[in-house]
């Protein structure tokens, strides 16, 4: 009995503790004078980001070979994690055959970003549920990177 009633004690000054922290503006890895309890350091990395640099903002155009060769409409938008940021038209130079997707952000630094896609529309796709990457280069191109079934597609995109 007495244990349960310290384990309670010990959770409602936990508790006490963190509303402490959060309402006098200590940092994440600060100790609270109340609760003499760490919180856990931020873990993410420093040159994360969680909305979508300007540097990307705007359509990106270009070709991207590997599990075949696509013309590439990337349009990026204001956003942040999390969050559908872009719009992206591959168009098949072959057959011809269009895919749209959107993305979502899912990570970030300044020089690039990640995205998880959903196909709206489009038929022969594999673009749902894939990953691509777009890093922007000094020279203010953009490297495109997404693995497929049929191997990797990349390729250097353009501001339009």
């Amino acid at each position: 009995m007495r244990r349960g009633v310290a384990v309670a004690v010990a959770i409602i000054a936990m508790g006490a503790g963190m509303v402490g922290c959060q309402s006098n503006g200590a940092s994440p890895t600060s100790t609270t004078a109340t609760s003499g309890v760490d919180l856990p350091a931020d873990t993410t990395p420093a040159a994360a980001v969680w909305a979508v640099p300007r540097a990307f903002l705007g359509e990106w155009t270009g070709v991207v070979t590997g599990a075949g060769s696509f013309d590439l409409v990337f349009t990026i938008r204001s956003g942040k994690g999390g969050e559908e940021v872009v719009n992206a038209v591959a168009t098949e130079q072959g057959s011809g055959n269009r895919c749209e997707s959107i993305g979502r952000m899912i990570y970030g630094t300044q020089n690039e970003l990640t995205f998880a896609f959903r196909l709206v529309d489009g038929s022969d796709c594999t673009d749902n549920g894939k990953l691509a990457t777009l890093g922007v280069h000094a020279d203010r191109s953009a490297g495109y990177s997404s693995e497929r079934p049929g191997g990797t597609l990349t390729g250097t995109l353009q501001r339009a």
